[in-house]
């Protein structure tokens, strides 16, 4: 799959690749079930960095899971 760019914009099937790989590095473990909302800071490998949440960070996990559910 290759990152085509044409006037009518991103290529569907690239495009909904780049958005089920982002979802599948950080699903699961973005879930915060004890406090509840989205965990957004992860190492390279996947693991949690650190628990602090921020506004757009969990803005954007709502908006990624939005167009992945689509």
């Amino acid at each position: 799959m290759t990152d085509t760019y044409t006037e009518k914009g991103w290529d569907n099937e690239w495009l909904t690749g780049q958005v089920m790989s982002i979802l599948n590095f950080y699903y699961p473990n973005c879930m915060d079930r004890h406090n509840r909302g989205y965990l957004h800071t992860f190492k390279d490998d996947g693991s949690v960095l650190e628990e602090d949440k921020h506004l757009v960070g969990t803005s954007r996990f709502i908006y990624l899971f939005s167009v992945g559910a689509l």
